[in-house]
């Protein structure tokens, strides 16, 4: 085996982790966004409900 094939192989292996690595990130940026969004949503929703008259307040 040739010194430069297993240069060739580390750096091609390298640059698929880093490749890998990159898109993990990615996804893990994405998931954060989905959560915060997710959680914005459900405390507007809470807001809404206690925003709704109780059925007292309804009766009166």
């Amino acid at each position: 085996m040739s010194n430069e094939y297993v240069w060739e192989t580390f750096d091609t292996l390298f640059k698929t982790v880093h490749r890998q690595g990159r898109r993990v990130a990615e996804l893990e940026a994405r998931v954060a966004d989905l959560e915060r969004r997710l959680r914005k949503a459900l405390n507007a929703e809470r807001l809404d409900e206690v925003d709704e008259p109780l059925p007292a307040e309804r009766a009166a």
